[in-house]
């Protein structure tokens, strides 16, 4: 992995954990999401014009692939949003995160990506790390309490989360061949935007969603800025890149989350939970460097 694409990766999991971190501040999370995306694309507009009369249209393809990203990330929000409603930052972001647990599966076959002995100790890694996640203490009365926690809502959500991460980013990679990463990520935000509409009007409806835009206004344009950013990021590095080093350097960003959650909003357990995200970091690095 080059050096160029290790530091755009870097500051991606700086600023996904920053909004992340702002959206489980909200009052309603999936309107939040939702009007994050909205704004992201309003900020980048002028640029998409400008790619749009310089770069010409892309290939049928590249819109295929763009479409599919749009729909995945769409259950993406939905899945995050009802995580952070249902858990805290410090045990909901790491386990959401954990997606290199999945992309070697999806890569080996679509990619020709190939799995080493590295790549299996980093999985087991990734395992034992959401394995520590759930514990209260490092003792053995509270052994088996992660057997228990898994089957919580909010770790549901989470870990559904990480499984649709996975199918996008092996998506979006290949929808690169095809397509420019900035106009990539713009036409499948606002293919998102529109398909989520009648979702938004139902639940959670209008009016709150207008509340959260007058509690949260600033929160969503910055959230908005940051999540297009380092997104866009990602899908740079990716084209020069295997995707199995991005998606795995990139969850560096849960060790900021942790701290956010645990300084920041001093949730519990951070005793555990950052020595649990230290883990989860170490097995998703050696996958990426397998």
């Amino acid at each position: 992995m080059d050096f160029l694409a290790l530091f755009l990766v870097i500051f991606s999991a700086i600023f996904h954990a920053w909004w992340n971190f702002l959206a489980k501040g909200s009052q309603h999370k999936i309107a939040f999401l939702w009007l994050v995306t909205c704004a992201s694309v309003a900020l980048y507009t002028p640029f998409a014009l400008f790619f749009i009369r310089h770069l010409g249209s892309a290939d049928s393809r590249g819109w295929l692939f763009s479409f599919i990203s749009a729909v995945l990330h769409f259950l993406y929000v939905i899945l995050l949003g009802k995580s952070y409603e249902y858990g805290e930052l410090s045990l909901v972001y790491p386990l959401a995160r954990s997606a290199p647990l999945f992309v070697p599966f999806l890569a080996v076959p679509l990619l020709g990506e190939q799995l080493s002995l590295i790549g299996i100790l980093g999985i087991i890694l990734v395992m034992l790390g959401c394995y520590i996640l759930h514990t209260e203490s490092f003792s053995l009365v509270n052994l088996l309490e992660p057997i228990r926690s898994m089957k919580g809502v909010a770790s549901r959500f989470a870990i559904s989360t990480a499984l649709v991460i996975s199918f996008y980013s092996v998506n979006d990679k290949i929808g690169l061949r095809y397509m420019d990463p900035f106009y990539f990520l713009w036409t499948s935000s606002l293919m998102r935007i529109i398909m989520m509409v009648p979702y938004m009007l139902i639940t959670p409806g209008w009016k709150v969603i207008r509340e959260e835009w007058r509690i949260n206004t600033k929160e969503v344009l910055i959230s908005g800025a940051l999540i297009f950013f380092a997104y866009f990021l990602v899908l740079v590095a990716m084209k020069t890149s295997k995707i199995s080093y991005i998606v795995s350097v990139r969850q560096m960003s849960i060790i900021f989350a942790v701290l956010l959650g645990i300084i920041v909003l001093k949730e519990r357990y951070g005793a555990i939970r950052l020595p649990a995200s230290l883990v989860i970091t170490s097995g998703v690095v050696l996958i990426g460097l397998a």
